[in-house]
């Protein structure tokens, strides 16, 4: 496996953890719901959840 696909697959596990644990304070998503638009499209993981996770492993 390249590096580029180790990076690729550990950033997808970081948006998945943070999917999984964190509230999004940008779009107000609760934990187990993806990012999204204000318009309702799909959006990717915002910085703020990340922030919230790691918060939460504290």
């Amino acid at each position: 496996m390249s590096f580029t696909d180790r990076r690729a697959e550990q950033l997808r596990a970081e948006a998945d953890h943070a999917t999984a644990v964190a509230c999004c304070t940008t779009c107000q998503s609760a934990p187990g719901y993806d990012c999204h638009h204000p318009d309702g499209t799909p959006a990717p993981v915002h910085d703020s959840r990340y922030t919230e996770a790691e918060g939460n492993a504290a």
